[in-house]
């Protein structure tokens, strides 16, 4: 009937900062697995003389609450939950970053497999400076039933296709991830007509109009980081990128199977790109060709000018980050 899902790994954590919370989701319906709950009590409803009662109530924190297969705290986050009702704060907290891996260049990626066809989480976390690159690629590269997410202008953007033509959903952001600090990502789909994509603390949803397709039909070969060269021409129209996603990837998770990339998959990375993924996030310099019309003139005094060049804007290097963490 309800289920509470925990993760170390997992999207935002939501901090309950008072004693109080309740929470009321749909009505009373007849199901194949029998009657849902019309009401339900998360924590507990303190009286007014238990309300100073600490041991009485529920401190603490909680993520991936779900109800009659619903997002709890994301729907109260969006505000798509008029019948949830509740006083409590909802705090996004940094969650430590596993299994952290570095795509050096932007033709660099690897694959895996995942079969799309029902519902599905994808969780990982990204740090980059580049403002464009393909994430994550489901689909043979046409216009058919496709998944795909990819860095647009340093913001996300969620496309995909399963027979009824391309949506789109992209998270409003007030500023593009692209500023060199990890961002939490999580690409959901809880029910077969709701696709999510949450980015830190910001969530967008797309219903599917009725009488939509609501399977994808696409082979279980997943790319990550970026597809193969040839692929980048056959990529569907609304799917804008024409390179891999150069920077760091970790803390993998796909429906509760937390991966590390390189353990599993190294023998899935293409020959000619073994050494531009590593292990850890370490510092990847990126060639800006912003070059000024007077470098030139300047090559003897290469030596010299050594300490202005590191506030050159033509190089931009990541900060390394611990392949602990």
């Amino acid at each position: 009937m309800t289920s509470m899902l925990w993760s170390p790994a997992k999207s935002l954590v939501t901090m309950v900062t008072v004693m109080l919370l309740c929470v009321v989701v749909g009505e009373l319906m007849q199901s194949e697995d029998g009657l849902y709950r019309k009401r339900m009590r998360l924590a507990r409803r303190a009286s007014r003389h238990q309300a100073t009662d600490s041991s009485r109530n529920f401190r603490g924190k909680m993520q991936q609450f779900m109800f009659n297969d619903r997002p709890v705290f994301d729907m109260i986050r969006t505000g798509n939950a008029r019948s949830i009702h509740t006083n409590v704060d909802l705090l996004t907290a940094d969650e430590p970053v596993s299994n952290p891996v570095t795509f050096r260049t932007t033709a660099a990626y690897l694959t895996t497999t995942l079969r799309l066809y029902g519902t599905f989480t994808i969780y990982f976390q990204l740090k980059t400076t580049q403002p464009d690159g393909l994430l994550l690629f489901s689909g043979a590269g046409d216009d058919k039933d496709f998944l795909a997410l990819e860095l647009v202008d340093g913001k996300l953007k969620y496309v995909f296709n399963m027979g009824s033509g391309p949506r789109i959903v992209k998270a409003n952001l007030r500023r593009n991830i692209n500023d060199n600090k990890w961002h939490q990502v999580a690409l959901v789909r809880h029910t077969l007509e709701t696709h999510m994509l949450r980015v830190d603390d910001t969530v967008a949803y797309d219903n599917l109009p009725e009488g939509s397709s609501v399977h994808f039909d696409t082979a279980p070969v997943f790319y990550i980081g970026g597809v193969s060269k040839k692929m980048y021409k056959m990529l569907p129209e609304k799917v804008k990128s024409r390179e891999g996603f150069q920077g760091c990837l970790g803390s993998l998770d796909i429906d509760g199977d937390s991966r590390n990339i390189l353990e599993h998959h190294r023998s899935d990375i293409p020959d000619e790109y073994k050494e531009d993924v590593l292990s850890g996030c370490e510092a990847v310099f990126v060639y800006n060709n912003n070059d000024d019309d007077d470098d030139d003139d300047d090559d003897d005094d290469d030596d010299d000018d050594d300490d202005d060049n590191n506030n050159n804007n033509n190089y931009h290097m990541m900060n390394s980050y611990s392949k602990t963490h």
